[in-house]
């Protein structure tokens, strides 16, 4: 069996040319293996890699947006209800301590749940009723509202501050202001009251004459009446003011509220010249007062009219200082040109 095969050495002879391969012989005499030469861009999927990861770039910036907006006004910025669906004008109302009485409407104001009082009531609750000083009227502002609880000088100056002082003014948030503090309607006339008028007297040009200086309410006897007291009380003081934190009442002003007419200030010749104050300045004070107590709160609208008085008593009024009243909490007003300037911009004619 052996002898079958050839010896070795034998089968395969020496320069015996091979069989041909069944690969394919690959010419590499065109590849480019001279370094001095540059090298071809390396491409991604068909493009260059500075575009690619640009694609790749936009792709997740769409895939982020499609996931955060739906996120942000679905869930973070979502209305906040309770469980079952209430309100928050409607979760006020169903609390035995916030609840309106007397067919007042609840209102739910930075957080702070008070009531639009209405048939003559009165108070953080609409519970009191015969409070002097009081008028009901409808809303111009905001027609939802009628036959609302009010000072009686306080209509008048919501619905005509916007045409006389392009300042606008929202009857359902002074309200609800007021009655989240307990206010009597003698407290909110004493509010806008001035020169011991919580209304105009006579023409809008017709001059006031200043009351002399250092006039200020005693703080003792039945005319003060603190924050949060629901009661109307009787007063023979001419103007609102405070003093240790004591918010006091004006006497009821009986005079007749004139319509308004399209005059301005007393025209002044130099900056130290004295202004006169008129009807229509005191106008645009209670205006001032009102839409410092719908920015910002009460106590800012107590200082403002305290500040306001202050410099209606004083001796002297001049130009320069006319137009700019410090009013407190960083607000001022300006007498002459009827502006007032808060913290966030100015408004006014």
């Amino acid at each position: 069996m052996l002898a079958a095969f050839p010896s070795p050495g034998l089968a395969t002879r020496e320069n015996t040319p091979r069989p041909q391969s069944s690969w394919p012989i690959v010419d590499t005499s065109g590849f480019n293996n001279d370094p001095s030469k540059p090298k071809a861009n390396r491409r991604c999927c068909g493009l260059p890699c500075l575009g690619f990861f640009l694609v790749m770039l936009v792709l997740l910036i769409i895939v982020a947006a499609a996931v955060v907006v739906p996120l942000e006004l679905l869930v973070l910025n979502k209305p906040r209800t309770s469980p079952s669906g209430v309100t928050g004008s409607e979760a006020c109302s169903q609390n035995s301590t916030t609840a309106c009485q007397n067919g007042g409407t609840s209102s739910l104001s930075t957080g702070t749940c008070s009531c639009i009082c209405t048939n003559g009531f009165t108070g953080s609750t609409c519970s009191v009723s015969g409070a002097s000083g009081c008028t009901t009227t409808n809303l111009a502002t905001d027609p939802a509202y009628a036959n609302v609880t009010l000072g009686s000088s306080i209509p008048r100056l919501i619905s005509a501050a916007q045409s006389n002082f392009s300042i606008p003014l929202f009857g359902n948030l002074i309200l609800a202001r007021f009655n989240s503090a307990s206010l009597s309607c003698v407290t909110e006339n004493a509010l806008v009251t001035f020169e011991g008028q919580s209304v105009r007297v006579g023409a809008a040009a017709d001059i006031v004459h200043p009351t002399s200086t250092g006039a200020t309410p005693s703080s003792t006897g039945s005319n003060r009446l603190r924050r949060g007291q629901s009661t109307s009380a009787a007063t023979a003081t001419p103007a609102a003011a405070t003093a240790n934190g004591i918010l006091y009442d004006p006497s009821p002003q009986h005079a007749t509220d004139t319509a308004p007419s399209p005059t301005t200030t007393a025209a002044v010749s130099s900056p130290s010249s004295t202004v006169a104050v008129t009807e229509e300045v005191l106008d645009f004070a209670r205006v001032a007062v009102l839409f410092i107590l719908q920015q910002e709160t009460l106590d800012s609208a107590v200082t403002a009219q305290s500040a306001l008085q202050r410099f209606f008593s004083s001796d002297t009024t001049t130009d320069a200082a006319a137009q700019n009243v410090n009013i407190g909490n960083g607000n001022t007003v300006n007498l002459v040109a009827f502006r007032v300037h808060l913290g966030n911009g100015s408004v006014g004619r």
